[in-house]
């Protein structure tokens, strides 16, 4: 998980120098998700569309978080580890990956929207179960 401070456009600009060590210090096959986190500033220097796009352009998924808010921070984590699971369960998608680890692959996005909308129906339902 690479975050950004949404009130922060420099942490955004960092993005591309982040993700350059993952590619150079990680497994092809890593999971990667942009944060932007602060998503509870009422003045943000960094728009929610911006980092969307960001993802999109690089195949990553992507959340808007607020740790203060605790808004999708349990989330973030839970769409990488069903990704990782995902990926295990289907050993042929995970070879592709290392052999072609710049390769596009698209839905990326609407990947992330989809598997968000579950895990916040299933947080949901938690805390009605166990908190």
């Amino acid at each position: 998980m690479v975050v950004y401070d949404a009130g922060m456009k420099e942490t955004f600009e960092s993005l591309d120098n982040w993700l350059y060590e993952i590619e150079k210090n990680a497994e092809p096959s890593v999971v990667k998700m942009i944060l932007a986190n602060k998503s509870d500033l009422a003045t943000k220097q960094v728009a929610k569309d911006m980092g969307e796009k960001y993802a999109a352009e690089h195949n990553l998924m992507f959340l808007e978080t607020s740790a203060k808010k605790d808004f999708q921070v349990s989330a973030a984590f839970e769409l990488v580890a069903k990704k990782l699971i995902e990926m295990k369960s289907n050993p042929e998608e995970e070879r592709r990956r290392r052999m072609n680890p710049g390769e596009e692959r698209s839905g990326a996005t609407s990947l992330t929207q989809t598997l968000s909308k579950g895990m916040e129906s299933a947080k949901d339902k938690f805390h009605q179960c166990c908190v």
